[in-house]
């Protein structure tokens, strides 16, 4: 997979997370998904864990909004950044 495809994938995740759409973020992400928050030192594996760790996270941040600004990735890494808002 190319780095614009993986980019395009996690501005959907964004876009989801960003309307607290569990099933719409499951959607973007594969059965192995490794979702790692350094600012929160989480790191969930595969849609089950995802699924409990976003719920979780938008009981505790109901007005969480993401905008992606840009990133980085080699053949099998993404690094995203951007700003968080907390409307």
């Amino acid at each position: 997979m190319n780095s614009e495809r993986m980019f395009e994938l996690a501005q959907g995740l964004a876009e989801a997370k960003s309307r607290q759409d569990v099933p719409a973020a499951l959607k973007v992400l594969h059965d192995d998904m490794v979702l790692e928050n350094p600012a929160f030192g989480t790191t969930a594996r595969g849609l089950a864990e995802n699924e409990k760790v976003l719920s979780r996270f938008f009981a505790s941040f109901p007005d969480y909004n993401v905008v992606l600004q840009g990133h980085a990735a080699n053949d099998d890494t993404l690094v995203c950044w951007g700003r968080v808002q907390i409307q």
